[in-house]
């Protein structure tokens, strides 16, 4: 069989050609983003299985610590102060798709802004996709020091 698709620079594509070509690259493209999507690894962000750190709201990187609402990222884990002032401390991880969290001081929550799932200050479900909660940790607070524990 001839190959009919006429690409030289002499002859104009047909109206054929060139849907067929047009068509044929948007679908790779769409193929390639999918495939890199569903490999999509968050690195570094995961926590290990166990973890035991301190950080110190007086020092930076730190200081978001010291206002309601504030947060950071630590070895794979959100320490946050919540609206009440306590300090929590769960896995940075989205349960749903390993997307990177963020906490959202004015509701109080923590936010996947990919998918937007939400999970409570205590690491419940409150909206999914996602359907499993977050892995939260023990957080020992010295109020003299400014010194956060977060083990577990």
């Amino acid at each position: 069989m001839e190959n009919t698709t006429n690409l030289s620079s002499d002859t104009p594509l047909t109206r054929i050609d060139f849907m067929r070509l047009v068509g044929t690259s948007i679908g790779l493209i769409a193929f390639t983003n999918c495939v890199s999507a569903c490999g999509k690894e968050t690195g570094d962000l995961a926590p290990a299985a166990s973890v035991d750190f301190t950080v110190n709201w007086a020092k930076s990187p730190y200081s978001n610590l010291q206002t309601k609402g504030g947060y950071v990222v630590e070895q794979g884990v959100i320490v946050a102060q919540t609206l009440a002032g306590d300090f929590v401390a769960v896995s940075a991880v989205c349960t749903h798709d390993k997307n990177t969290l963020v906490f959202q001081g004015t509701s109080n929550r923590f936010y996947c802004p990919a998918h937007q799932s939400a999970f409570s200050t205590t690491g419940a479900v409150q909206n999914g996709p996602a359907v499993n909660s977050l892995k939260t940790y023990t957080v020992t607070v010295n109020q003299a020091t400014g010194d956060i524990r977060v083990n577990g």
